[in-house]
C-alpha cells in the first residue's frame, strides 16, 4: 500500500471516530449542565478493501481476501457475511450472501478456517470469501460486509481509480506451446513482458525500435481465443489473458495490465474472395496476412485507442484477396492505462458483373464487360477452338479496349461466329483472375447454297427445293408476268396449284396454272435480313392432239366434200408437208400446219391421178415422220 493510500485511509477512519466519541459529551443549555444517559454504542463496519490493494480478478470458485479495518459494538457472537453485488454493481437484485470460508483478527499472519463469530471491538480483520462458481462473467462487481443483526455497511469495497472486482471463468489450463505456434482456426496468443527503456511515451519509431517487446526470456505463456473477429478489452476485464480466452497456459490469478505484449497467431481457411480488415488498439497494433513477413495494417506506437483505427480500405479498396491456409499474425503492446486490441474481417459483398453471351449479326457491334473492383490489369483473350486454347487479343482492328474491363469488337464479321472470349486478369485474386467464359453468336443474313430449279408438272406434283446455311423463314412467290411482279403464294389469298410456300420445298401441283410463263422464287428472312433466291421456270407437260388420219384419196367434183389434203388445227411444231407428182416433181410445200392441199400450191386445180407426199412435225412432244400417196378424181 502506498503511504498516499495510507494516509487518505487512516483520515476516513478518523473522522468516522471522532463523529462516534462527541455523540455522548455533556450539554450545556440556558446555564444548566445536562449530564448524559447511557448509551448503547451504534453498530459499525468499517469500509471494506482487497488484499493486496488492487482490483481484483478472479475465478468463478476462486477466493479474495477482504479488509475490515474495524467492526465495533455488535452483540457478542455476531457473524458476518460478504454481500456479493451483481455484474453492474447492483444490490437491488443479483445479490448473493458469501460466508467467509476463514479469517484473520492479525492481519493475515494466520487464518482460522471457521466462522467468525463478535467478540469485541476489532480492527484490521481479513476474511477470505469463495466467488460462487455460478457467478455470471463480468466486470462490475462490488461487496459490502453484513452482520447476523442485520447491519449492512453503508460503504461499498473499494479498490484503485474506483474499480470493482472482475468474475472470469476458471481458464482452460492448457500445456505449453512453442512460440511459433499458430491456431488453426482459432488464435493462439502468446504473451511476454517488457522492461520500458523509458517513461516517456513510445510515440517515434526511435523509441519503438529500442524496446525488446517480444524477447524469449520474458515470455510467459499463451492464451486461446476462438473468434475470428473479436474485441478484447483488457484493461475492463483485468488484463490479459482477460475473460475472452477460452484457455489459457497461465493461471487463474495470472493477470497482466502493464508493460506486456502479445502475438496473437492463426491459419484460416479463408473462402477464395475478397476481403475487409480493420485493427484498432491501445496502445500499439499491426497486422500481417504472410505470417509476419510484410505488415498490411502498421500503427506500432503508445497511442490511445480512439483514434487508434487502421483498415485496409485507405490503401486496399476493392478488398484484400484472401484464401484457404490464411496465415494470420498480430502483434500487440500495451503501457499504462488502458488495454484494449479489437480486429475485424468482412469479406466483401461487391458484385462482380461477368460477361454475358452475346448474339448479334455480321456487322454490327460487341462488347464484353468484366466488372471487379479495383485498379487493375487487364488482358481479353478468345478462342477460335472452342475454348481449348486462347490468346491474348491485341489492340487493332476490329479489336478495341482489350486492356480495359469494358472491351469491344466494332463492325463484327462473320468469321467470329461462335468465338469464346475471357478476361484475364493478372493481378486479381485467385477467385476472379479469370472471368466466366462467354460465347459471341454472330449471324447473317440467310445464305441460299442451292437455288431452286426449272420444273415441269405433269400428271403428278414436283418439289422446288431450296438450299441454305443460315437458318430462317421461307416465303415463297410466283410471278405471271415474266417476273414484273410477284406475289407470295401463301398468305391472305394463296395461289392456287401450289402446297408449302413456307417451308424450304415448294410443292407444285399438277393443277396449276402457268399462263403464258410461270416463275417462282423464294424469300429467305431472318433477324438480320433477308435474301431473294434466283427465278425457277415452272412449265406444264403438253397434251398430245389429236391429228386427223390422212386420207388417200380425195375428190374435186365441184363440191366441198373431201375435197382437200392435210391442214389440222393442232398446234403441231416443226410441221412440214410436201406434194409430189408422179414423175417426182414437188407441186407443193407448206409449214404451217392447219394449211391443206390443193388450196393452196403451184397447182389450183390438179389433174386426176396418183400423187405422193411427205409430212413431218412434233406433237406434244412426239415427232411423226409420215409418206404415202394420194388418189386424186375429178
Amino acid at each position: 500500500m502506498g503511504a498516499l493510500g495510507f494516509l487518505i485511509r487512516m483520515r476516513l477512519l478518523a473522522t468516522s471516530v471522532v463523529a462516534r466519541v462527541v455523540a455522548p459529551l455533556a450539554m450545556v443549555v440556558a446555564g444548566l449542565v445536562l449530564l448524559p444517559l447511557p448509551e448503547a454504542r451504534a453498530q459499525y463496519i468499517s469500509v471494506t478493501e482487497p488484499v493486496p490493494f488492487v482490483c481484483p480478478v478472479v475465478c468463478a470458485g476462486s477466493s479474495i481476501t477482504l479488509k475490515v479495518f474495524q467492526i465495533e459494538n455488535f452483540p457478542t457472537g455476531t457473524r458476518f457475511e460478504a454481500l456479493l453485488s451483481d455484474m453492474n454493481g447492483s444490490f437491488t437484485t443479483g445479490t448473493q450472501s458469501i460466508a467467509p470460508e476463514a479469517y484473520s483478527i492479525n492481519g493475515g499472519g494466520n487464518f482460522f478456517f471457521a466462522p467468525y463469530s463478535f467478540s469485541g471491538n476489532a480492527t484490521d480483520v481479513q476474511f477470505k470469501v469463495v466467488i460462487p462458481p455460478t457467478t455470471p462473467l463480468g466486470a462490475g462487481y462490488k461487496i459490502r460486509m453484513k452482520a447476523s443483526t442485520g447491519y449492512l455497511s453503508p460503504d461499498a469495497m473499494r479498490c484503485p481509480a474506483g474499480g470493482s472486482i472482475i468474475v472470469r471463468f476458471p481458464p482452460v489450463a492448457l500445456p505449453s506451446v512453442p512460440e511459433t505456434e499458430a491456431g488453426v482456426g482459432y488464435w493462439v496468443g502468446h504473451i511476454y513482458t517488457f522492461r520500458a527503456t523509458t517513461e516517456f511515451p513510445f510515440n517515434t519509431q526511435a523509441l519503438i525500435d529500442a524496446q525488446d517487446f517480444f524477447n524469449p526470456n520474458f515470455y510467459v505463456g499463451h492464451a486461446v481465443y476462438n473468434p475470428l473477429s473479436f474485441d478484447l478489452d483488457l484493461g475492463r476485464d483485468g488484463g490479459v489473458p482477460g475473460l475472452a480466452a477460452a484457455g489459457s497456459s497461465l493461471g487463474c490469478a495470472t493477470s497482466l495490465k502493464t508493460n506486456f505484449s502479445m502475438r496473437l497467431r492463426r491459419r484460416e481457411s479463408f473462402a477464395p474472395g475478397r476481403y475487409f480488415m480493420s485493427i484498432a488498439g491501445d496502445d500499439g497494433i499491426r497486422l500481417s496476412v504472410d505470417g509476419g513477413r510484410t505488415w498490411l495494417l502498421n500503427s506500432f506506437i503508445e497511442q490511445p485507442y480512439n483514434g487508434s483505427l487502421r483498415t485496409s480500405t485507405i490503401n486496399n479498396p476493392e478488398g484484400i484477396c484472401l484464401g484457404p491456409n490464411t496465415d494470420l499474425v498480430i502483434e500487440y503492446f500495451q503501457r499504462p492505462a488502458d488495454a484494449r486490441l479489437t480486429f475485424t474481417v468482412q469479406r466483401l459483398s461487391t458484385p462482380t458483373i461477368q460477361p454475358e453471351p452475346l448474339s448479334i449479326c455480321a456487322g454490327q457491334n460487341a462488347s464484353f464487360f468484366y466488372g471487379i473492383a479495383g485498379t487493375l490489369d487487364w488482358q481479353w483473350e478468345m478462342s477460335l477452338n472452342g475454348g481449348t486454347s486462347y490468346r491474348a487479343l491485341p489492340e487493332q482492328a476490329p479489336f478495341a479496349g482489350v486492356r480495359n474491363s469494358r472491351f469491344f469488337i466494332t463492325n463484327t464479321p462473320d468469321s467470329l461466329n461462335n468465338a469464346v472470349f475471357r478476361c484475364f486478369v493478372p493481378n486479381g485474386c485467385s477467385i476472379d483472375r479469370y472471368s466466366n467464359l462467354a460465347v459471341l453468336t454472330v449471324g447473317s443474313a440467310p445464305k441460299i447454297s442451292g437455288q431452286p430449279a426449272d420444273g415441269q408438272v405433269c400428271e403428278s406434283a414436283i418439289d422446288i427445293p431450296i438450299e441454305a446455311t443460315t437458318a430462317g423463314t421461307y416465303t415463297w412467290e410466283a410471278s405471271a408476268d415474266n417476273g414484273q411482279s410477284y406475289r407470295p403464294i401463301t398468305g391472305a389469298v394463296s395461289l392456287a396449284g401450289f402446297e408449302n410456300g413456307t417451308t424450304s420445298k415448294l410443292r407444285v401441283l399438277p393443277t396449276v396454272e402457268t399462263g403464258a410463263k410461270l416463275l417462282v422464287r423464294c424469300v429467305m428472312t431472318n433477324k438480320c435480313g433477308s435474301t431473294t433466291s434466283l427465278a425457277a421456270n415452272i412449265t406444264k407437260c403438253a397434251v398430245e392432239c389429236p391429228v386427223a388420219r390422212l386420207p388417200n384419196i380425195i375428190t374435186l367434183n365441184g363440191d366441198t366434200a373431201n375435197a382437200s389434203f392435210g391442214g389440222t388445227a393442232c398446234p403441231l411444231q416443226n410441221y412440214s408437208l410436201a406434194i409430189f407428182n408422179r414423175w417426182g416433181k414437188r407441186i407443193f410445200k407448206t409449214s404451217v400446219a392447219a394449211e391443206a392441199w390443193p388450196t393452196k400450191g403451184s397447182i389450183t386445180k390438179p389433174e386426176a391421178g396418183t400423187y405422193f407426199y411427205t409430212q413431218t412435225y412434233e406433237n406434244a412432244g412426239k415427232r411423226s415422220n409420215l409418206k404415202g400417196y394420194i388418189e386424186v378424181v375429178r
